[in-house]
């Protein structure tokens, strides 16, 4: 710091000591005002001059308020400012206590002027050391105050010329003082900023110590760190390589560790384990030593130069164990490689395969060849046909596909069991692959159905020659177990290329050729004709054997019994369509319905179950049991012929019922399939007082907001939802939606296919209105259900034997179904 630098630090030391003093001078000076004015007026009785007093006051109390507000902060103000807001209030202050005697004064007691001029005289004592810091305007103020006072006593006798001198001399003696206290405190302040220049520089000093301890201190904790780092290191290496001979130890992989040149360096247990060749057995002999047999020399020659090249290699080889067998290894060599990017090592880790292998052989096994016989399966039937088509076509041959089912195997199985149909099959199996060729392909589709594919054949005739063959082998009684069982054959035939050019063609072919079979009598074949299809076949057969069938009075009604839920009572019963046929037995409704549908039988079926429905209510209640209501089910055709309604009033006039008594049941798709003309029909049998009920509800595709305004009575939930409702939450969830939508819209809601009570119980606490199944009745015929209301009347001992109802006219139940 320079000299400039340190008068100005000095200069501004002094002017805040200067304002620190001023604070109890501030305070002096109000004192001495209050002196004044008081011992004033205990000599006159009258106040010191007013307008010096106020001027005095204000002047005093505007210092007062500088000081201190600059003494609040005296570092935010310059020095030159802060002195000269203290000055120029000091002069003001100066020159109104030098004029104060010449006011005063001349008019008061010699006391008073003595007391008032010990009351300067003390002020100016302590303003001498006080006012220290600042240079003229601190002697101005000493004069002001002791020069004026000490010429006024000079006018007193006998006194006043010394008392005059005393004053002047105690000015002399203030600004001595003054001069001294200024010096000294200009020493002391010298002083004081050498001490912080000292000071300044020791704390530089230290600082920079405190730096370099810093810096030593940081430099040597790194050194820590970098030494425990390299302490964590050497730890954590040691760790991984003690880890790494833990796992390789235990690993279930064989590890080999090889040099350069392939010689087994080290070996680790699994490797022991898997071969069962000891360390000492392989160690310090080459890699390829543990080659089964000599044609995978090649295979390693191979590896070891894809290894060389890349450095890695990875493959399956057979390799032998200790006791000469061998086993398939999955094989991956990484080479080690130094500094200089140079292979020094390899690392060799195998595992045996040889059972995984093979059982992926067996599951691929398993996918092309069924289970039971061990034939080739669909797929690797169609696999085969494919290629076979290929061959042929390239050769310019033909193929054959002979489709073979066995004729009631069915009943086989149900009534000898499975395990004896299964049996069976295999039998069949080697029986039918006895007749063919070596080149040939017998496979089983599934079932009873087996097909053969027979390459390479010159005529067509070769396939019935086979046909008759097989035919000729299964003729004679099988016996399987405990049992001797006779079998016949059905066989279609197809031929590439005459009857197709890919397979699924020549099988479908081939297929309907065997329906052709089982048609013409079970136990034969049929080659494939153009005009040749299943359903068409069938459906002629059945449209001839319907209208015999009407003629001969093949068909019969059953009828179903429907319980309340809640009463278990008989409400009513729904009339099934039956057909035994003189040769086949009964027919499912699912087979010639269809086909009566199509062929416009159905119309004329239909008009006979009508008449006959009403007919036997019209039976029912001439016996005495009341009116039993009956549902009857309707096609589409029926009811889009538009004269159904009609006959319904007309039937049911000449059989003297009520219309009322009879329930058309619809279903969902027939529904939704012809809206405009079902709709009509519906409503004109509404208002003639037949219930109107959707059957299989559920199945079909509805619009509830079209069901909304429909003429439904009654909604009936199909028996697939009602057997799935136990175990299929989804099914449970369908069921309890049909209910709610039957109480929403007013309906009575039916449950078909009831066959267990838990079934019968689920339904009952969900709210269903009526059940049917074979767990309360199953389908009989109109006299078994007369015969047995008689026979229960006549064991409750009832005189007469009453229905549902016995008014025609009020024929539905209380509970409002039907």
């Amino acid at each position: 710091m320079n000299l400039v630098e340190a008068a100005d630090d000095i200069r501004a030391g002094l002017i805040d000591g200067t304002y620190r003093q001023g604070r109890g001078g501030t305070a002096m000076n109000i004192m001495a005002i209050a002196g004044i004015t008081w011992l004033h007026w205990l000599m006159t009785r009258e106040l010191l001059c007013p307008p010096w007093l106020v001027a005095m006051l204000l002047l005093s109390s505007l210092r007062g308020v500088i000081i201190f507000k600059v003494c609040a902060d005296l570092s935010a103000y310059a020095t030159d400012f802060k002195e000269r807001l203290f000055v120029i209030p000091l002069l003001g202050t100066s020159l109104l206590w030098a004029v104060l005697p010449p006011l005063v004064f001349p008019g008061i007691a010699t006391y008073e002027k003595l007391a008032l001029a010990v009351i300067q005289a003390g002020m100016a004592g302590g303003a001498a050391s006080v006012l220290a810091g600042l240079n003229w305007s601190a002697r101005f103020y000493l004069a002001c105050m002791l020069g004026p006072a000490s010429l006024i006593l000079s006018s007193e006798q006998p006194y006043g010329i010394a008392l005059t001198g005393l004053g002047l001399a105690y000015l002399g003696v203030m600004l001595l003082t003054h001069a001294q206290s200024r010096r000294m405190l200009m020493e002391a302040h010298l002083r004081l900023h050498e001490n912080r220049q000292l000071s300044s520089a020791a704390m530089t000093q230290r600082a920079q110590v405190e730096r370099l301890n810093e810096d030593l201190l940081a430099a040597q904790s790194k050194l820590w760190e970098q030494n425990n780092a390299l302490e964590a290191m050497v730890v954590e290496r040691t760790e991984k390589m003690r880890l790494s001979a833990v796992a390789v130890d235990n690993t279930a992989e064989g590890v080999m560790v090889l040099d350069h040149l392939g010689i087994v360096l080290e070996v680790n247990p699994a490797f022991t384990h898997i071969t069962g060749l000891a360390p000492g057995d392989i160690v310090g002999r080459h890699l390829s030593s543990l080659g089964s047999h000599p044609e995978e020399a090649s295979a390693h020659d191979r590896m070891w130069k894809q290894l060389i090249q890349a450095g890695r290699w990875k493959g399956e080889l057979w390799s032998r164990k200790a006791d000469g067998g061998t086993f398939l290894e999955r094989r991956l060599i990484d080479g080690v490689r130094n500094a200089d990017d140079q292979v020094t090592h390899y690392v060799l880790v195998f595992n045996d395969i040889t059972e995984a292998r093979e059982k992926d052989e067996r599951i691929r096994y398993l996918a092309y060849h069924d289970t039971l016989t061990g034939l080739p399966n669909r797929l690797l039937l169609e696999d085969r046909l494919r290629q076979g088509i290929a061959l042929a076509e390239r050769e310019r041959q033909r193929l054959a596909v002979m489709f073979l089912d066995i004729d009631h195997f069915k009943g086989v199985n149900d009534g000898l069991g499975h395990a004896v149909g299964d049996v069976l099959l295999q039998q069949v199996a080697v029986l039918i692959r006895e007749q063919i060729r070596s080149c040939d392909t017998l496979g089983r589709l599934g079932g009873d159905e087996f097909l053969i594919l027979l390459h390479g054949i010159r005529h067509s005739e070769s396939c019935a020659v086979l046909a008759r063959k097989i035919s000729h082998a299964l003729a004679a009684p099988l016996q399987v177990r405990s049992h001797q069982i006779h079998i016949e054959v059905s066989i279609g035939i197809a031929v590439y290329p005459d009857d197709g050019t890919d397979a699924a063609t020549l099988m479908k072919n081939a297929d309907t050729a065997m329906y052709e079979a089982k048609t013409a009598g079970r136990g034969t074949f049929r080659y494939f004709q153009a005009n040749m299809s299943e359903q068409a076949a069938r459906r002629l057969e059945l449209d001839l054997d319907l209208r015999q069938a009407i003629q001969r009075n093949e068909l019969s009604l059953e009828y179903q019994a429907k319980v309340s839920a809640s009463s278990g009572t008989v409400v009513g019963y729904e009339a099934l369509l039956r057909w035994r046929n003189q040769k086949q037995g009964c027919i499912s409704p699912a087979q010639f319905i269809p086909v009566a549908e199509d062929t416009g039988l159905i119309t004329q079926i239909g008009e006979w179950v009508l008449v006959e429905t009403c007919q036997q209510i019209a039976r029912w209640e001439l016996m005495g049991l009341g009116w039993l209501p009956v549902a009857i089910n309707v096609s589409a055709k029926q009811l889009s012929a538009g004269d159904l309604v009609s006959r319904v009033r007309k039937t049911t006039a000449q059989a003297a019922i009520s219309p009322a008594l009879l329930q058309i049941e619809v279903t969902e798709s027939v529904l939704m399939a012809h809206r405009k003309e079902v709709v009509q029909t519906l409503h004109a049998l509404k208002a003639l007082g037949v219930r109107v009920a959707i059957d299989d509800f559920g199945t079909g595709y509805s619009s509830l907001a079209y069901l909304r305004h429909l003429p439904i009575d009654v909604l009936k939930i199909d028996r697939s939802f009602v057997a799935e409702s136990e175990l299929d939450a989804n099914g449970l969830a369908i069921v309890k939606t049909i209910l709610a939508l039957g109480r929403t819209l007013g309906l009575t809601v039916v449950a078909e296919g009831v066959e267990t009570q838990s079934q019968s119980v689920l339904l009952r606490k969900l709210g269903c209105n009526q059940l049917q199944g074979f767990l309360f009745a199953i389908p009989v015929s109109g006299e078994q259900i007369a015969a047995d209301l008689l026979a229960e009347r006549a064991e409750a001992g009832a005189p007469t034997v009453a229905g549902i109802g016995c008014n025609p006219s009020s024929a539905h139940p209380a509970d409002g179904s039907f």
